[in-house]
């Protein structure tokens, strides 16, 4: 209890402004407004649908969502430290969580609060995984010494967790088979590269994440079925046909995108941070200089290092080269072993270095997520004066305006993005509700109705290509 207590606490310190702050962001106003949760079922989600169908029915509240996503990372971490056979008395390992829980990709997601449940149950669900692969399958010397019903056993639990994680967030598969690397990378260094042992540990890894995709693909059609709903919105991030018309153009733009993230580029996150590409350097100088990184398996161990770092983008090529920063969820755990590597090295430069590198990346994420979070609230501000001004204006033009009746509106166009601070290009955080799709009348009138200004509805199709000439000859906003 002391560690989750000490986990949060630093939790809540890097999300402090988020915590006690109720600004909407993009997406938020349809979440708030929305009377089922069936939309979860269209994007595979269904983890997500069980949660705000059964327990959380409106998803778009102060600091409960938050707070829950702080409490599934806390608990998450304790169980990956546990699995690494961390010691939790050690300062260190609570740097190593600051990394793990405000690197500056997450606050992306932070920006979605309908998802951060399912997110916060699938991090625990897959740390889980990992400490029973620790506890089970890394101690053994081999797969076969494990009783055939306890290997069954453990398989199953394993893709359930998994599956119970994808069920929450579709990229959340690759952040199991990162964590499985990690394990086999941090606690079993000297398995020789294609060994005996070697096949039995990366064939149940393979084994117990594609269970899991494969069962929570099931679990989201069945649930489909029920409902009789479609497949929506997932569908339109995979572009396969991309990678296969113009697969150099494809695996460019991903590998900048690589780049970007790992690089710390002010084009990913609004801001230089010096501090990423420093503690990977460092994690792979502290990986190569453990004792037990012999010359032999010198190479398969930077081999299991780089795919740590790249599998997170494995979903790139197939949307075209480019994914949401919010999606990179293994991003975290990639760096947060890269930090662990740099302050557990046995090598007192490299730990000292590593120590000061680690904070002031802490530190830097937490200014990043600051800036942006200051973004945030001013762009929502604006979007509410201009929502009283849409009102206002409402109000003083229509003749006998009653505020019982419900009116049809429209919105021709958007307004510019107004923010001092910067937006990162692949994300919502800071961007405002009324500018996004370039001005939809939908998010217009979901956000009026947010904001107690409910007698509006959305003009019908026909109805909008009528006014167009009218609307080019009103006053721009």
């Amino acid at each position: 209890m002391r560690s989750i207590l000490m986990l949060l606490t630093i939790f809540v310190l890097f999300y402090f402004s988020a915590l006690s702050d109720f600004s909407l962001g993009v997406d938020d106003e349809y979440g708030a407004v929305r009377e089922t949760a069936n939309i979860w079922a269209g994007q595979g989600r269904w983890l997500n649908y069980l949660i705000e169908r059964f327990f959380t029915p409106q998803p778009v509240v102060l600091f409960f969502p938050l707070f829950a996503f702080g409490l599934g990372l806390s608990v998450a971490f304790l169980l990956l430290a546990r699995a690494l056979r961390l010691n939790l008395d050690d300062p260190r390992t609570y740097l190593v969580f600051a990394v793990f829980c405000a690197f500056p990709t997450l606050p992306h997601m932070t920006n979605f609060p309908p998802n951060l449940m399912g997110v916060s149950v699938g991090m625990a669900a897959i740390c889980a995984s990992l400490l029973l692969f620790s506890n089970n399958q890394l101690l053994a010397d081999k797969l076969g010494s494990i009783s055939p019903l306890r290997r069954f056993r453990d398989f199953m639990a394993q893709v359930i967790l998994i599956a119970i994680a994808t069920g929450g967030y579709q990229s959340m598969v690759l952040t199991a088979v990162v964590g499985y690397l990690v394990l086999m990378m941090y606690l079993s260094p000297g398995t020789r590269f294609l060994s005996g042992r070697w096949w039995e540990l990366h064939l149940w890894t393979a084994a117990v994440t594609l269970g899991g995709a494969l069962l929570s693909e099931a679990a989201g059609h069945l649930l489909r079925e029920v409902l009789n709903i479609q497949v929506t919105y997932v569908d339109s991030f995979l572009q396969p046909q991309l990678l296969l018309n113009e697969p150099l153009q494809v695996l460019r733009k991903t590998m900048k995108s690589v780049w970007g993230v790992y690089s710390g580029s002010a084009d990913t996150y609004g801001y230089t941070i010096l501090a990423i590409p420093t503690t990977v350097v460092l994690g792979l100088v502290g990986l190569l200089a453990r004792p037990t990184t012999s010359r032999l398996n010198l190479i398969h161990v930077l081999v299991q290092a780089l795919a740590i770092l790249l599998i997170p983008f494995l979903l790139n090529p197939l949307a075209g080269g480019a994914m949401p920063l919010r999606s990179l969820l293994a991003v975290p755990l990639a760096i947060s072993v890269m930090a662990l590597l740099a302050v557990f090295s046995q090598m007192r430069f490299i730990r000292v270095t590593g120590m000061i590198v680690v904070v002031i990346l802490a530190l830097q994420s937490l200014y990043v997520f600051s800036a942006l979070q200051s973004g945030k609230r001013l762009q929502f501000q604006q979007d509410v004066m201009t929502s009283f001004e849409i009102y206002r204006r409402a109000a003083e033009k229509i003749p006998d305006f009653d505020s019982s009746r419900i009116y049809e509106m429209d919105v021709y166009g958007g307004l510019a993005n107004s923010a001092f601070y910067p937006v990162p290009g692949s994300s919502t955080l800071g961007a405002s509700i009324l500018n996004w799709d370039k001005g939809n009348p939908r998010r217009a009138v979901a956000l009026m109705r947010v904001l107690g200004y409910p007698n509006f509805k959305v003009l019908s199709s026909q109805n909008r290509r009528k006014n167009i000439r009218v609307m080019m000859a009103m006053p721009t906003w």
